[in-house]
């Protein structure tokens, strides 16, 4: 009984003095401890904040002394472990603590690092913890959010919790769908996200949501580290669920008849899947339910961070579901604007950028593709599954781009992440070759499009004279599904193919191998048809 009225005390004391205490205990398995020490700090800051409300209330004027008088308002008392907070506030003898010491503890407890750049979040979501645990990190970093503006520097510009990166830029959401969180608790991590939107504590809810987007130095984003650490299970219960006779025609979800016990809880890991796909393409309509081809139109607007095994599972065969379209059907269906999957994967935006700089500094505006409309619409693709070999043509699928990538804009610089949109547009033609002759809305074909943007005939940085496969780059597909726009000529600069790539300005020297990347891609292109240049010497 001792110990017990003791520790929390001792426990109180060291995290004031710990920098490191909150971490150790999300990294140790200290859950209990956890979720007291961050109710504590959250009802702490809410509680001093609520006094000097109350106080600035009742004295008119408010220079620095009283300010510092009002804040004092607070001791340290430690006591029930489990249930209330570890720091009470009473109004009492003893060490009293300002709110500006909360914010200050909050966020060096909060937003402590270790030697890797790992905060507490990041510790947690390692071990696989429960929901609770992320919930009080949670609420601890929405109450120093609330009211962390107005003081230094470090503070004022510190990101959301769930936003911090560590060394190797994995955010805590990564390493949670990385390392097989349950469902529960990413989904409390997208409910985060939306909390900080609705509450209009960031400013562009677009650069917010890219949180599930955003990879890490070596490429991988939470869409892939969660389908590599799911997808053999996934696959070996579908073809379970197949063979049992079930479907997933109920909107978000599979309807099972009858679900047997290994495959009940496939419906959550595909509404999770649904979810960070919605949740991070919000312009592209309808919302709900998840008809193949919007889902498809979905995966290749954020071809860089899509992984393969995704974009498979979303075009799957599923017997009895009317909304279910083949891959080939899917791919040909344009949107509104007339756009196809191609179209997206081509001009997809790495959306880095936009996290880093619109979600740790408030008032930063930065021109992208900002979703302008939260509405919802019940458009949608006939439930007739349309005859064989007829492309659809559907005014379902509805765009609200805010802003599209200029036609000169260099969209291709990060080699790992184009790695992966060289994979994902390597499918979509598998499934649909004609849509490398469909021209963009500039009148553009894909390759003059693709060229425009940066693309390269090898990969990105390979190794020179190398004859891998792998080694294929975006420009090589294309040209195999139209090798006749060789010849043609830019409807918007009136060049050849070879003439666009040498002008295309990639120089910028972010990348080792990027003058390399485009002569070589200028002498592929000649390379095709030198009788362009042939003809060009016999004319002249």
């Amino acid at each position: 009984q001792f110990l017990t009225l003791v520790k929390p005390v001792i426990m109180a004391i060291e995290a004031w003095h710990d920098d490191q205490y909150l971490f150790r205990l999300t990294s140790t398995f200290g859950w209990d401890e956890a979720i007291s020490l961050c109710d504590s700090l959250a009802l702490g800051i809410e509680n001093a904040a609520s006094s000097v409300a109350r106080r600035h209330s009742q004295v008119d004027g408010n220079n620095e002394d009283d300010e510092e008088e009002i804040f004092d308002g607070f001791e340290l008392d430690g006591f029930n472990y489990y249930n209330d907070s570890i720091y009470h506030g009473r109004k009492k003898g003893g060490e009293r603590k300002s709110l500006k010491q909360w914010i200050y503890h909050a966020h060096t407890q909060l937003f402590y690092k270790d030697e890797w750049g790992n905060s507490p979040l990041h510790a947690a979501s390692y071990v696989k913890p429960p929901s609770g645990v992320i919930d009080a990190l949670f609420r601890a970093g929405r109450a120093l959010w609330k009211h962390h503006h107005g003081y230094n520097t470090r503070v004022r510009q510190t990101a959301p919790l769930w936003a911090t990166r560590c060394k190797d830029g994995s955010t805590p959401f990564l390493v949670a769908c990385s390392t097989g969180a349950s469902t529960s608790v990413l989904h409390r991590y997208l409910d985060e996200v939306e909390y900080y939107i609705g509450q209009k504590w960031v400013d562009h809810p677009k650069a917010a949501r890219s949180l599930v987007l955003q990879p890490d130095n070596q490429g991988c984003s939470p869409l892939m580290g969660w389908m590599a650490f799911h997808y053999g299970w996934i696959k070996c219960r579908m073809e379970q669920y197949y063979a049992e006779g079930g479907d997933r025609s109920n909107s978000h979800a599979y309807i099972p008849r009858p679900l047997g016990e290994s495959t009940k809880y496939l419906p959550d890991y595909w509404n999770l899947a649904c979810r960070i796909i919605i949740f991070a393409t919000m312009n592209i309509r309808p919302r709900s339910p998840p008809i193949t081809p919007v889902l498809l139109h979905r995966c290749a607007s954020i071809s860089m961070y899509c992984p393969i095994s995704m974009l498979e599972w979303v075009v799957a065969p599923r017997p009895g579901d009317k909304r279910w379209m083949a891959a080939d059907l899917s791919a040909a269906t344009p949107d509104n604007l007339g756009r196809l999957p191609l179209h997206r994967a081509i001009e997809a935006v790495d959306s880095s950028l936009i996290f880093d700089e619109d979600i740790v500094h408030h008032g930063v505006s930065f021109d992208t593709d900002i979703d302008t409309t939260e509405g919802e619409t019940h458009d949608k693709i006939s439930d007739a599954m349309p005859p064989d070999k007829v492309l659809v043509t559907a005014t379902g699928i509805e765009a609200h781009d805010a802003v599209c990538p200029r036609e000169d804009a260099i969209l291709y610089n990060n080699p790992k992440l184009e790695k992966n949109r060289v994979q994902v547009i390597k499918k979509i033609l598998r499934w649909h070759p004609e849509a490398a002759k469909t021209p963009f809305l500039n009148g553009r074909t894909p390759l003059f499009q693709a060229i425009a943007h940066g693309g390269t005939w090898h990969r990105m940085g390979h190794r020179h004279g190398s004859s891998n496969s792998e080694d294929t780059g975006l420009l090589q597909l294309l040209w195999e599904c139209a090798p006749e726009q060789l010849l043609e000529i830019d409807p918007v600069s009136g060049l050849y193919p070879f003439m666009l790539a040498a002008t295309v300005g990639r120089h910028n020297g972010d990348q080792p191998g990027q003058d390399q990347d485009v002569t070589d891609t200028v002498f592929c292109l000649l390379r095709k048809d030198p009788q362009l240049v042939a003809s060009a010497l016999i004319h002249s």
